[in-house]
């Protein structure tokens, strides 16, 4: 479960920024069933995979 140490809490909000691995392991229907939206893919500079974040609470769309 070290994919949980890229969970980052502000205010009301929690955001996930899953690895590729998760991702293609089909984990990411899992975390929209917990709760999770998808907000946007980003390339980190220095990385050959995009990161996808992932938010929840409230606003979890914005």
């Amino acid at each position: 479960m070290s994919h949980l140490n890229n969970i980052k809490p502000s205010g009301g909000k929690c955001s996930l920024i899953p690895s590729t691995l998760i991702i293609k392991s089909n984990s990411f229907s899992a975390y929209e069933k917990a709760g999770f939206r998808y907000l946007k893919t980003v390339q980190v500079t220095g990385e050959d995979e995009p990161e996808y974040i992932m938010r929840v609470g409230k606003e979890a769309a914005t």
